[in-house]
């Protein structure tokens, strides 16, 4: 009897110095503007990584700094900056309209400004004596020790990502292209896939190297040692070319059925000569659908084709390879967030763990938020704790759109696939080939969404007891959101500005025109509600409030200096908060719109909610999670 009291006198001192999360402030109108960043979940994707000179460590760069991490485990911050590509002495910042080079010795800008519109694609000669930025239409050729242009190659179209590559010469450089065909006959190749070769010193093009329609999607291209071979990694395999003569050899991962489009869900993401060029190092990534992309590092027999080992599991694409300066070991990282080395004959040696958020779509049910994005994951975080509790990896493509119930259910599509789980495991998947996810949405604890290929031929379907029923939508476009009041379904947009309301059979039960294109709708909590975000880039917003229920006197709109990205509602409908295109963060009263705070420079945000409890404001910004609480 006396362990027993000492037992629970020690418990209860312990539960009081135990700490406790302080309870948040509910966001209010009065409140609104004492906002204060509270956490940054994930580390951010990592964009590139690079081995120090002497092979102890390797360089990582991200969104969010460069970082150095040493075979034993160890981790410092080498610069502040973000950065999405990094070599031996560089640190590169690509992003539309942007192109940044920096030293990664001494952190300063190199003066280099090549034409950039979209995000262009960058790479190094062997000795990172010469740069090739391909972006605009055109390949520019610049020399890093002189910083000057020494050529720019027009082209018709952008390179594929990933390939551009120069020869250990510095003489020829290489870029694949997908060239569509726009009169193949019934049974030839729509796309044929080129690696075209130019001189540096000239830009006169040397060679073109194809073959013809049998390779599909070229992910990656390197020159041989010599200089007179090309190594591309494709769907299903690699491929190995004679500079001179165009000749070719095609070696295919196993079980790949011919003429099966299995092989599409099967490509490899690079590859690699080692060994003095008698060993092919390649990843690959299994995209079956429902098979979570396991990945996978292949070692290839150089001259056979044959496979002499394969590692892997991992999930997600395998970006890489960084073979360390005496070539003894090759670096790589995952989707999953993953850096790892190794030497291509034992296990590799993961080295860290960068937990990506991979931040772009945001859901929250309790203490669960979901983040979805481009790599196809779907990750859950606790908003008490800001821990990553679990990685779900179970699509073919990327994340399009996320929901939970009011119960608890969670709901996650792609454009091949959706599926719904509850808290412990996945419960049923929806096979639909129906096209892009533009909604999703639970009506209690049936699921509903609206479909379409390119904004065509729209479908909305439901998921209900008796199965799943579709029906079809005569109206095109590429916005769609869910409520289930009086107007179950809004579709916005298609070849006119207006607005449909719809059923969840199909039927039409209104519309409206609000005078400019809208580009994202969101319903208020309680279904009646519609709030629109229109508006082009560079001219400005416009943010306006309509009634699709009971109350149809309640509109407004409002005139923004920028384009608004996304509009999200407090859980009491009181507040709407915006993510500008300028990195804006506002909160506006839903009453009739006034601007209640603004944060500028948040970022790039791509999406934006409140927390279910109404105490955070939850943002997606590049690619990790920030949340905004009331400031103490």
């Amino acid at each position: 009897m006396q362990i027993a009291r000492t037992l629970l006198l020690l418990w209860f001192f312990v539960a009081l110095a135990r700490p406790t999360l302080a309870q948040s402030e509910t966001i209010t109108p009065e409140n609104a503007d004492q906002l204060v960043e509270t956490a940054r979940l994930g580390r951010g994707w990592v964009g590139g990584v690079s081995w120090s000179p002497d092979g102890d460590a390797v360089f990582a760069a991200s969104m969010t700094g460069v970082y150095r991490y040493g075979l034993d485990g160890s981790e410092t911050q080498a610069l502040p900056f973000s950065g999405t590509d990094i070599t031996q002495n560089y640190v590169f910042n690509r992003d539309y309209g942007v192109f940044e080079i920096y030293s990664l010795a001494t952190g300063e800008m190199i003066d280099i400004h090549p034409i950039v519109c979209n995000q262009p694609l960058a790479w190094l000669s062997p000795d990172e004596s010469l740069l090739a930025v391909s972006d605009c239409l055109s390949i520019q050729l610049w020399s890093l020790r002189d910083r000057k242009l020494l050529t720019s190659i027009p082209v018709e179209s952008d390179p594929k990502r990933g390939t551009l590559a120069f020869s250990p010469d510095n003489r020829l450089f290489a870029a694949a292209f997908e060239i569509t065909q726009e009169n193949s006959a019934p049974g030839e190749p729509l796309y044929i896939q080129e690696v075209r070769v130019w001189s540096v010193d000239s830009g006169e093009h040397i060679t073109t190297l194809t073959t013809n329609g049998l390779d599909r999607v070229i992910t990656s291209v390197r020159f041989s040692a010599d200089n007179r071979r090309v190594l591309t990694s494709r769907i299903g395999g690699v491929t190995v070319y004679e500079v001179e003569s165009g000749d070719f050899e095609r070696h295919d991962l196993p079980n790949l059925p011919a003429g099966s489009v299995y092989g599409d869900y099967r490509t490899l993401d690079w590859a690699v000569w080692v060994n003095d060029e008698t060993r092919i190092v390649s990843a690959w990534s299994d995209q079956t659908p429902g098979q979570g992309m396991p990945s996978f590092i292949t070692v290839w027999d150089a001259q056979t084709g044959e496979i002499v080992s394969e590692v892997g599991g991992w999930h997600g694409f395998l970006s890489g390879p960084y073979p360390s300066p005496d070539g003894s070991l090759i670096a790589a990282y995952s989707y999953e967030g993953l850096i790892f080395v190794w030497d291509t004959e034992n296990e590799p040696q993961i080295i860290t763990d960068q937990h990506p958020a991979g931040a772009e779509l945001l859901a929250a049910h309790g203490d669960i938020l979901a983040v979805g994005g481009f790599d196809r994951a779907v990750r859950l975080w606790s908003l008490s704790t800001h821990e990553l509790t679990e990685t779900i990896f179970a699509h073919a493509s990327e994340v399009q759109a996320i929901a939970f119930s009011a119960r608890g259910l969670f709901a996650s599509a792609s454009v091949y696939d959706t599926w719904v789980r509850n808290s412990d495991s996945r419960i049923q998947d929806i096979n639909l080939d129906a096209g892009d996810m533009l909604a999703l949405g639970f009506n209690d604890e049936t699921l509903s969404g609206v479909t379409g290929w390119g904004g065509e031929n729209l479908t909305v379907w439901t998921n209900a007891q008796n199965g799943l029923q579709t029906s079809p939508l005569n109206v095109s476009s590429t916005r769609a959101a869910i409520g289930y009041e009086e107007a179950a379904v809004v579709i916005a947009g298609g070849m006119t500005d207006d607005v449909y309301l719809f059923d969840l059979q199909g039927n039409q039960i209104g519309d409206f025109n609000p005078g400019s294109t809208v580009t994202s709708l969101q319903y208020t909590p309680n279904g009646q509600l519609l709030v629109g975000i229109s508006g082009a880039f560079g001219i400005g917003g416009h943010l306006s409030l309509w009634s699709t229920g009971s109350d149809p006197e309640r509109s407004w709109g409002v005139p923004l200096h920028t384009q608004i990205t996304t509009a999200a509602f407090s859980p009491d409908g009181d507040l709407i908060v915006l993510s500008l295109v300028d990195g804006t963060l506002e909160v506006r009263a839903a009453e009739d719109g006034t601007l209640l705070a603004s944060y500028p420079d948040q970022g790039v945000l791509f999406d934006v909610i409140f927390s279910p409890d109404g105490t955070q404001i939850i943002g997606a910004v590049h690619t990790q999670v920030v949340i905004w609480s009331v400031g103490a």
